[in-house]
């Protein structure tokens, strides 16, 4: 198995754990916005944090769709 392969499918379930981070922070922020709006707070800060997060949980699924094809079996 070449260097790189092994690399992404030892990692693997590190960047799946990444990525369900991401997805519990987007959920919980999303709830600190529902929170805010229920009190007549201002949401501005919140939604555009919430935006940063949503970016890079893309960005982590991206890689984390890399890694998987990078450790599928050859079909040769």
């Amino acid at each position: 198995m070449p260097k790189r392969r092994y690399r992404a499918q030892s990692e693997l379930p590190l960047a799946a754990r990444y990525v369900a981070e991401g997805e519990m922070r987007i959920a919980r922020q999303k709830e600190l916005i529902g929170r805010l709006k229920r009190n007549g707070r201002p949401t501005d800060q919140a939604e555009a944090v919430l935006k940063g997060f949503e970016g890079s949980l893309l960005q982590l699924r991206n890689h984390l769709e890399i890694m998987q094809v990078l450790t599928e079996p050859e079909r040769y």
